[in-house]
């Protein structure tokens, strides 16, 4: 009889702190940047966002193939010095922990926003009063997402 292995959530936990560690310089880049002002709100709305919907869908399914690409983001960011890498491992991390697929993609998309590659594209592509999108970006995606 085949019996389910269990769901390694240790594996999901050490890959969020080493995401968390490793995306430090986020802290930086919202503080100081006046390109990336609205960035940490953003993310703070994003974080919630994916926690209610993570909650909302129990069970929670283990993704264990994004989460080793998380990991696999994170170590090529590291050895490149490469900061967006880093960004968007930890925007595939967190979302994967939604249930639907739609909702997985909603709330990746969204986790554009709190990075400070959205500030550098928009402030010289529009201006910095574009900034003040982030939030309301976010909020749209959790919204499509919890509709999926």
């Amino acid at each position: 009889m085949n019996t389910p292995r269990p769901t390694p959530w240790w594996f999901f936990a050490c890959t969020l702190a080493m995401g968390i560690l490793l995306s430090a310089g986020l802290i930086t880049a919202w503080t100081r940047d006046p390109s990336n002002r609205f960035g940490g709100m953003a993310f703070a709305i994003w974080v919630a966002g994916c926690t209610f919907l993570a909650w909302y869908s129990r069970p929670l399914p283990a993704r264990t193939g994004v989460w080793v690409a998380s990991l696999a983001l994170l170590v090529l960011g590291e050895l490149g010095t490469f900061q967006a890498i880093k960004h968007a491992a930890l925007a595939l991390l967190l979302p994967s922990l939604c249930r639907r697929p739609l909702a997985f993609g909603c709330m990746a998309i969204a986790a554009a926003s709190w990075t400070p590659a959205w500030g550098w594209v928009f402030s010289h592509s529009f201006g910095t009063p574009l900034d003040m999108m982030r939030p309301l970006f976010v909020l749209a995606c959790f919204a499509a997402a919890r509709l999926a």
